[in-house]
């Protein structure tokens, strides 16, 4: 089913396409060549600036880390700008985060340490600050910011512990480290999103083990809100009573904020594939059932974006029509999550293995998606075309 749908989404590329608006041709994100590269990262501006980050192989001691700002016409404002060396990364412990003015944020996994860099629009660090330091290696951590520069990080410890800090624009700690949750069980995340007054959600899956008598792994999908001063408000909201795969979180304007996973599917392949979500008010409560958002794909990677209004772009890849090739979707949907328009195929040649999307977009509705494109990174703008 899904190569059959694959198929059709290539045969009317132009007509979906035409669902929303590129704003020019797909481009080569980096400058200068590097194997591997993994874990391309973006990040957007009020103003339409956008910034890339992005893993590569280094040598025995660790990888290296590397960003590039654009301009919000899609031109580079930078060369490629090395961040950091060294770095340990599983896909899921690099984050980045963008000011208003062009500064941009980067955390990321170093031996002994978390870390997070602090870079001016040309590239010059501004800040090199220790996140935490009591763990030989952070399996997961995540970034979010508001427009003024003030952001949190937010980390798990194979101890189980999952962790967050707030953090003024120049780096001090505002307040104590704060945990989420101190249970000892294994834990997959956090991620953390943000809001405009200096709250945020912090969102993270316990593993539970396996089911014996349907080989489907258990878990618990689990959400703590914090107001401006980093203390809880209300008590943890259960998202889902199920381990599921592929999670995200973002905040609106209002401070309502939205989860979206894939459902994992038992021993045997059965169970529903494709990516879905949950929308929770600013107090917590849930707005409506489970969404199907993307319900027809078995996905691999996805990203999530959302704009002041609610709406939002989510951005995965998918197998092609052969089961080997692999391509990039998007599809933009409104604060309820009933799309009005259909999903598009976001490069502009469809060729070869194209994976690893992340998207970001910004108030205005222009969008970027980057991806990893047969040892490249690429990426295209678009312009949202809203109900």
């Amino acid at each position: 089913m899904r190569r059959t749908l694959c198929l059709l989404l290539l045969l009317a590329l132009p007509s979906l396409l035409a669902a929303q608006l590129p704003l020019g041709p797909q481009f080569r994100v980096n400058h200068n060549s590097t194997p591997d590269l993994m874990s391309p990262r973006v990040a957007i501006n009020a103003r339409g600036d956008f910034v890339v980050l992005w893993y590569g192989f280094g040598d025995s001691r660790g990888g290296i880390l590397h960003a590039r700002r654009f301009m919000p016409d899609g031109r580079p404002a930078t060369d490629d700008i090395r961040v950091a060396d060294q770095i340990v990364s599983s896909n899921e412990n690099v984050e980045v985060a963008i000011q208003d003015d062009g500064s941009f944020l980067a955390v990321f996994s170093v031996s002994g340490a978390l870390k997070v860099r602090r870079f001016a629009p040309d590239g010059t660090l501004l800040l090199d600050e220790q996140v935490a330091g009591d763990s030989p290696y952070v399996p997961h951590a995540s970034i979010s910011a508001r427009s003024d520069g003030r952001f949190v990080v937010a980390w798990s410890l194979f101890s189980g512990e999952v962790s967050a800090r707030v953090f003024s624009p120049e780096g001090a700690p505002l307040g104590p480290v704060i945990t989420a949750d101190a249970t000892s069980q294994p834990k997959i995340g956090p991620w953390v999103a943000m809001g405009p007054l200096g709250e945020f959600i912090v969102v993270w899956q316990t593993f539970l083990g396996g089911d014996p008598s349907s080989g489907r792994l258990l878990g618990s999908l689990q959400a703590q809100r914090y107001g401006p001063g980093s203390r809880p408000r209300g008590e943890k909201i259960l998202v889902s009573d199920h381990f599921v795969g592929g999670i995200h979180v973002a905040k609106d304007g209002a401070g309502n904020f939205l989860v979206i996973w894939n459902e994992v599917p038992d021993a045997g392949g059965g169970g529903p594939h494709g990516i879905y979500g949950r929308r929770f008010s600013a107090a917590g409560a849930p707005l409506g059932a489970v969404l199907p958002l993307v319900p027809f794909f078995t996905t691999g990677y996805r990203g999530l974006a959302m704009a002041p209004d609610g709406s939002f772009v989510i951005a995965w890849d998918s197998p092609g029509k052969d089961g080997f090739d692999q391509n990039v979707f998007a599809q933009v949907f409104p604060a309820s999550g009933v799309p009005s328009r259909p999903a598009f195929p976001v490069p502009q040649k469809v060729s070869g293995i194209q994976r690893y999307p992340w998207v970001a977009i910004n108030g205005a509705g222009r969008f970027v998606v980057v991806w990893a494109d047969r040892g490249d990174l690429s990426g295209r703008l678009f312009k949202a075309r809203r109900p």
